[in-house]
């Protein structure tokens, strides 16, 4: 039976049902797409206008803004054919790009200058101009907006795309965002309208697969109803919404924010900064300490690195966390040096230990102790003994524990003794059982500013005497400085001709080098860089001129190596006297003291023969640290408890040639290793991280995939195996169909049993006359009340799975991967 009519909109029955209606394009309908254009339009540009101060003729940009947003409006509101239009106008705009290329590219530099001024105020201006005039900036903007207007007015009237219309204009806010600068919030509201009513328009109602002027039918039992073309309707109501519910939203947070002073936390703000930061400067050459930084930047402050590599990191910042938590029975006087890492070579930009055959022989390299008093005669206890002889003894109890989970050492006061079994590592490390949690008996005297001097001027040789091996030892390793021009460089303008040249005492050496760092660098935790291929003591020293407590320790030691003082670099946490204040102060006279991480700090120790190890402080005033000058009469106070009976205490000058050796160029040259420094090859730092977030995002992807995957796969077995016979039966026959489809065969307006004749001779290699029987159980399921049996159920589930099986073997590989993990079939 054949029905038709003559009117616009028809019933057309030809075995099968079909119909037609005409696409409503009520003004109305699309009053909500077009507002929520303009808030992206004009929230992109205004927001950007809103972070940096342009000083052009805004109002002139304004105008032909406006106008293009309004001829694309236009354009765009037509009927598609009608919109290869754009083509000739966008062939236009690079015609006439091409002419105004000057005042564009003179007009960006303008701008990125201002910008650039706005991030960083204290620099100069990134490009020299010449020609300042204003009207370059307005030309660029009017030629970038276009491009603008295009974009959002496309991506909303025409093919909504919500990621790449989403990517466009984010990037443009997030130019400053990303360097801390604040939109008004108003315009940051009228983005978030056009983002979200973008998405809805991608996203929701009949839009992606029934945008056409021609459906079919949706049956419901016996009733058919109309699947229109809605495209236009659906979209109006569903942003006319999104933009009533944001407006809400928007008033109902102004209101309660206005009412109780409500201000937002900095803490958004801060996680931006440390992880702009962070991405900034993620290198592979310190994956480490980057992927730490990262981390910390998202909030996951339990991972930490163990790395020495120098001058990776622009900068470092702190974030108040909690590292290490000391309680002790009583106040220590003086600043107190924690003591985890001990680095021995200085090579590449980087500390690390001596090589194995260099390494100190403490019983093959490692000596394990069930106390303290049983390793008299190793070398990391020889402080301490000497203050055991040399001096009274005022014990404070103290335990430390660590907040990370996975500690890789202990810290270590100086002048204490350790609580249980002790391993003693080369002659830098002590390690005790337990990583987490130890205590110590810390000796209230510490050696300080105030009181290195007494020290040394009344050192007593007959203590550590069993040394001597040891002393040797020290004076042929820990005074070799690699051999490169970058350090060659630095003993020719620090060290030659100067009192580290001389027969000066070791203390006198030392205070020369801390006056020298402190009038060459200034302190600071923004230090930049050290470019590839640069030494970094040498850029530190000659170019920069700036660093923290890395460079000072680093540049100390190396100074002093080449002054013949035996040092090595140290780093760990340092407890201040202050920090025994009333507030740390517990009930029973006790104290417990958080360390945080602005407490991490980095020293050099100084081999003095028969005392031992010393810390001293190469970082000058303004660090965290800072001097000790507020403790200046502790020395006298505590010299008071001396024992000046217990061993004799003849003094010895320090200044004769067994004790001290001037450092000469020919003898520098004999104790330096054979190693040059190559220099680095260029660091593509950004094409790494390019090559990382690609990876990262095509591996989330691929996990999508096989998560959507197992889904669907398990969804169809459950739908397959269903109870309900008839259920079963035509879900094998519409999975069927859908491999059908993915061979290129549909079966349109064709009868079942017509099509099913069709597909046999079409894909012969793929399909049996077992798909008409099939074809014919899937209509008994539909249409009659017949009770199917299990066996025709199961039979309908093997010959989709043969089918499956079928299409599957006859394809290439890439149309397995898109019929498996794509389509799902």
């Amino acid at each position: 039976m054949n029905t038709e009519n003559k009117f616009s909109a028809e019933i057309r029955i030809v075995n099968n049902i079909k119909l037609t209606v005409p696409e409503r394009k009520n003004i109305l309908n699309r009053l909500p797409l077009i507002f929520a254009a303009l808030m992206g339009f004009c929230g992109t540009i205004f927001s950007f206008f809103s972070m940096f101060e342009l000083n052009i003729d805004t109002a002139e940009i304004k105008i032909f803004s406006l106008l293009y947003f309004a001829a694309l409006t236009f354009l765009f509101m037509l009927p598609k054919k009608f919109h290869l239009i754009i083509l000739p106008v966008l062939g236009l705009w690079i015609f006439l790009l091409y002419n105004n290329f000057y005042e564009f590219k003179t007009g960006f530099r303008m701008l990125f200058n201002i910008v650039y001024k706005y991030i960083y105020p204290s620099y100069g201006e990134y490009y020299t101009i010449n020609n300042l005039n204003p009207e370059y900036i307005e030309i660029f903007l009017a030629f970038t907006i276009f491009i603008l207007a295009v974009v959002v007015c496309y991506f909303i009237y025409s093919e909504p795309v919500f990621l790449l219309s989403f990517i466009f204009t984010f990037a443009i806010l997030e130019t400053g965002l990303y360097f801390g600068k604040s939109p008004e919030i108003i315009y940051v509201f009228m983005l978030i309208i056009y983002w979200v009513s973008l998405a809805a328009l991608k996203y929701c109602g009949y839009y992606q697969k029934f945008s056409r002027t021609s459906s079919g039918f949706i049956r419901k039992n016996n009733m058919f109803i109309a699947k229109p073309g809605i495209k236009y309707y659906t979209s109006g109501i569903s942003v006319m919404v999104i933009t009533i519910v944001c407006c809400i939203i928007f008033i109902l947070t102004a209101l309660f924010s206005s009412l109780t002073g409500y201000k937002r936390s900095d803490e958004l703000d801060n996680m931006r900064s440390d992880l702009k930061i962070a991405a900034d400067e993620f290198s592979f050459d310190n994956f480490g300490e980057s992927l730490e930084r990262l981390s910390a930047s998202l909030g996951f402050d339990k991972f930490k690195a163990y790395t020495h590599k120098l001058g990776t990191m622009s900068s470092i910042r702190f974030k108040n966390r909690c590292e290490l938590v000391i309680e002790t029975d009583g106040a220590i006087d003086t600043n107190l040096y924690l003591k985890g890492y001990t680095g021995s070579v200085y090579k590449e930009n980087e500390w690390t230990d001596f090589p194995e055959s260099d390494k100190y022989n403490i019983y093959n390299y490692s000596a394990e102790v069930d106390n303290y008093y049983d390793g008299d005669n190793i070398p990391q206890n020889m402080l301490t003994n000497y203050f055991l002889e040399r001096y009274d003894m005022h014990y404070v109890n103290m335990n430390i524990t660590s907040e990370y989970d996975a500690e890789k050492y202990n810290y270590i006061p100086y002048i204490s003794i350790p609580d249980g079994k002790i391993t003693y590592t080369d002659d830098t490390q002590i390690s005790l059982e337990n990583k987490k949690s130890y205590s110590f008996k810390v000796n209230k005297l510490q050696l300080s500013k105030s009181n290195l001097t007494d020290v040394l001027s009344g050192l007593d040789y007959s203590i550590n005497d069993n040394f001597d091996e040891y002393t040797d030892y020290v004076y042929s390793n820990y005074c070799k400085v690699e051999n490169t021009i970058g350090l060659n460089e630095v003993y020719k303008k620090f060290v030659k001709g100067t009192v580290l040249e001389s027969d000066a005492d070791i203390y006198q050496k030392l205070t020369y080098i801390k006056e020298l760092l402190s009038k060459h660098a200034v302190y600071t935790l923004n230090p930049g860089r050290t470019p590839s291929g640069e030494d970094f003591v040498k850029y530190f020293l000659v170019n920069s001129k700036k660093g923290y407590c890395v460079h000072f320790a680093t540049a100390g030691v190396i100074l002093a190596r080449m002054s013949g003082i035996p040092a090595r670099y140290c780093d760990g946490y340092v407890l201040l006297a202050d920090d025994f204040n009333s507030q740390n102060r517990q009930e029973n006279s006790s104290y417990k003291i958080k360390i945080e991480d602005n407490r991490a700090h980095a020293w050099a120790e100084i081999y003095i023969k028969n005392l031992g190890w010393v810390p001293f402080e190469f970082t000058g005033s303004g660090t965290a640290i800072g001097e000790e000058e507020t403790q200046a009469t502790t020395a006298k106070t505590t010299e008071t408890a001396k024992k000046t009976t217990k061993k004799s205490t003849s003094k010895i000058s320090l200044t004769t040639k067994s004790e001290t050796t001037s450092f000469s160029t020919s003898e520098y040259k004999n104790v330096v290793t054979s190693a040059i420094v190559q220099p680095n090859k260029a660091k593509l730092q950004l094409s790494i991280k390019i090559i990382l977030i690609l990876f990262f995002i095509l591996l989330i992807a691929i996990i999508i995939i096989i998560l959507r995957h197992i889904i669907c796969l398990g969804d169809k077995c459950k739908k397959l195996n269903c109870d309900d016979r008839k259920k079963a039966i035509t879900f094998a026959y519409k999975y069927t169909l859908d491999l059908l489809k993915f061979c290129g065969i549909e079966k349109g307006n064709m009868q079942y049993l017509e099509f099913s004749e069709y597909a046999v001779v079409k894909l012969p290699d793929i399909l049996d006359t077992e798909f008409e029987k099939l074809t014919e159980s899937m209509l008994r399921a539909q249409l009659s009340n017949e009770v199917l049996d299990t066996k025709e159920a199961f039979e309908a589930v093997q010959y989709y799975r043969k089918v499956y099986n079928n299409v599957y073997n006859k394809s290439n590989m890439l149309k397995k991967i898109e019929m498996r993990f794509i389509k799902n079939l």
